[in-house]
């Protein structure tokens, strides 16, 4: 609250706090409209262009392992979330992040691994087989242990 007083002092010290504060107002107003707009424009330009990136070493069994060939990540926007996604392994993470995307793409990787890589091949299926020679071909087991 602002006291009024009739004298110099006073009454401009009444009109200077509210113009500041309006001023404040203002600029704060101003810079989340600017931001907002910025954010949707990254955003919708981020829509246009789905991207390709190559990865080169994945963790997998809690070591970072170097790959024999590049494993292909399409990477698309999807809302507030980028969906990364392999079609040879039948990969796919929905996240906020590319790093939290990379990171998910390494441990389906993984779960992959894990569930094919040192199975018997007399307990998989023909299309099992396939996926299990193609992980090997992308990590050789012997790299592995």
């Amino acid at each position: 609250m602002y006291m009024l007083k009739f004298d110099k002092t006073s009454i401009s010290v009444f009109f200077l706090k509210p113009v500041f504060f309006l001023k404040s107002l203002l600029f704060k107003i101003t810079w989340e409209i600017l931001f907002s707009y910025e954010k949707k424009l990254s955003h919708n330009m981020l829509k246009l262009a789905t991207q390709k990136v190559t990865l080169d070493r994945v963790k997998i069994q809690g070591c970072i392992h170097k790959l024999s060939r590049g494993l292909e990540i399409t990477i698309e926007p999807d809302d507030e979330n980028l969906v990364l996604s392999n079609e040879e392994f039948g990969l796919l993470v929905s996240v906020p992040t590319l790093e939290e995307g990379i990171s998910g793409i390494s441990e389906e990787l993984n779960i992959l691994f894990e569930v094919y890589a040192y199975e018997n091949p007399e307990n998989l299926t023909a299309d099992a087989l396939i996926l299990k020679k193609n992980l090997q071909s992308l990590v050789p087991v012997g790299a592995m242990t």
